[in-house]
């Protein structure tokens, strides 16, 4: 499965959990002005910020890099 593949076939959740692991991490000059490029969309923001994770740690946050320890508040995928 491509990059993009594995985005698209994550839950609005998912791509939730997996922004926020990421932007804990992420320099904010990386993800300072993405709103305004995604059309402040949040599921488009959601995947940029991801996409920039797996292009410098090579896998999602949850998986690998400093994201994958970063403890969320309401990790829990299906009661937040």
């Amino acid at each position: 499965m491509t990059k993009t593949q594995v985005l698209d076939s994550l839950t609005l959740r998912q791509l939730q959990l997996e922004c926020a692991r990421a932007s804990a991490v992420l320099p904010y000059s990386k993800i300072a002005n993405l709103s305004s490029k995604t059309h402040y969309s949040s599921v488009a923001y959601y995947k940029m910020v991801i996409q920039i994770y797996v292009n410098t740690y090579g896998d999602l946050p949850s998986k690998v890099g400093p994201g994958a320890s970063v403890t969320l508040l309401y990790e829990d995928e299906e009661n937040a």
